[in-house]
């Protein structure tokens, strides 16, 4: 959360450029490896007495993958009653990998509200192998115990993988829980970080002193300009084949203009057209008929004239054409 302290006024310069700050990047991998298991003192149990709505989550340190955790979230189909899901037996679940990260961004956020418009630059990502898993754990049942907030079960977080048990063991059909899990899984990195909603020394109107010395950094005031970004590959590629067209339409005309062949001249009688104008090009000679200078350069009136008289008839014995 950016939160810088901004002069009053200059209401023209609407953004403001924040370098240095720190970020976490989290990333997720889908499942975790075969190998790894969770204990019992790795989970904690959501749910109510009375209603069939219940989770476990389970939260631990992956011993395939130094450095990360392993997490999963399996619905209790039959509610919490009794330590119903505290029973060893196979469960609906969605697991993932989840690998936290270190780094430093420069962004643009928003003087009205402070969200982050754009990163314009980010550093190395070092990887954060040193996180509580106890506090984490308690981060998250801050807001999963539907009960401590007396939030109805059907209003809960425990609700949608309730739901959706059938939809949990295929890929395709579960990625919008498995987006559910790894918002749940970020949320505590992102509210109980020392610059945030979850810090309880933090000051609405004074900047305090207490943060790590990371959190201080340079900000200014800026605004928005337009400009546009042109790929020089496409842009390249673009001039390349507009050139070969423009050169193949002038080199037409160039050839034409050398050449000056003599053209038919095109009439209203386009079989007449082909039969008498047209020469084959596999073949020596001239076409079908008795192509001159005179044909190819006969227009309607000429053509009218010279077939006005001539009549085609069908023949019944052997279905020939004669013309005279």
């Amino acid at each position: 959360m950016a939160t810088p302290w901004i002069p009053s006024g200059y209401e023209a310069y609407p953004l403001v450029n924040i370098d240095k700050l720190p970020a976490i990047q989290v990333q997720f991998k889908r499942t975790m490896n075969d190998t790894e298991t969770f204990k019992d003192d790795d989970c904690d149990v959501f749910g109510r007495t009375g209603f069939l709505i219940g989770i476990k989550m389970c939260v631990a340190k992956s011993k395939t993958l130094p450095g990360s955790m392993i997490a999963g979230v399996y619905v209790c189909t039959n509610g919490t009653d009794h330590g119903e899901c505290e029973r060893p037996m196979s469960r609906p679940n969605l697991t993932t990998t989840m690998s936290v990260y270190d780094r430093t961004v420069d962004l643009v956020a928003s003087r009205l509200n402070y969200s982050i418009s754009t990163v314009t630059e980010d550093g190395p990502a070092v990887k954060n192998s040193a996180i509580d898993i106890a506090a984490f754990r308690d981060g998250l049942a801050w807001f999963l115990d539907f009960n401590a907030s007396a939030t109805p079960p059907p209003s809960s977080f425990a609700e949608p993988f309730w739901s959706g048990k059938d939809q949990l063991n295929d890929a395709s059909s579960s990625s919008e829980l498995m987006r559910l899990l790894e918002s749940m899984l970020a949320f505590p990195l992102w509210y109980f970080q020392p610059n945030n909603y979850g810090n309880p020394d933090l000051d609405v109107e004074n900047m305090i002193d207490g943060l790590p010395s990371a959190f201080y950094t340079k900000a200014r005031i800026t605004r928005p300009y337009m400009r546009i970004n042109i790929d020089r590959e496409m842009f390249i590629a673009f001039v390349v084949l507009h050139a070969l067209v423009l050169l193949f339409i002038w080199g037409v005309l160039f050839w034409v203009w050398i050449t000056r062949p003599t053209l038919p001249k095109l009439s209203s009688y386009p079989l007449i057209d082909f039969a008498f104008k047209s020469r084959e090009v596999s073949h020596s000679g001239d076409g079908f008929g008795p192509s001159s200078h005179l044909m190819i350069a006969a227009g309607d009136k000429d053509i009218r004239h010279t077939f006005g008289v001539t009549r085609v008839t069908l023949r019944e014995n052997n279905s020939s054409l004669k013309s005279s």
